[in-house]
């Protein structure tokens, strides 16, 4: 499972869930999500079910790092 989160400059937070990190890259390409200028936040979120540990990876707004 994967969760885009993002956030746009005027403060609004949204997130959209994938079933896999091929759709979700594929939907932030097509929204721009990643090179809108009003979009000051994009992080990625990927977890199975069933696990408490995720993987983190912010795309903008903060250090590309990720946590496992």
């Amino acid at each position: 499972m994967v969760r885009i989160d993002w956030q746009f400059s005027n403060g609004h937070k949204w997130f959209k869930e994938f079933d896999s990190a091929e759709e979700a890259g594929q939907w932030v390409r097509m929204c721009q999500l990643d090179t809108h200028p009003s979009v000051t936040y994009l992080n990625v979120v990927t977890w199975e079910p069933g696990e408490l540990e995720s993987s983190v990876n912010i795309l903008k707004g903060g250090v590309v790092y990720e946590q496992h």
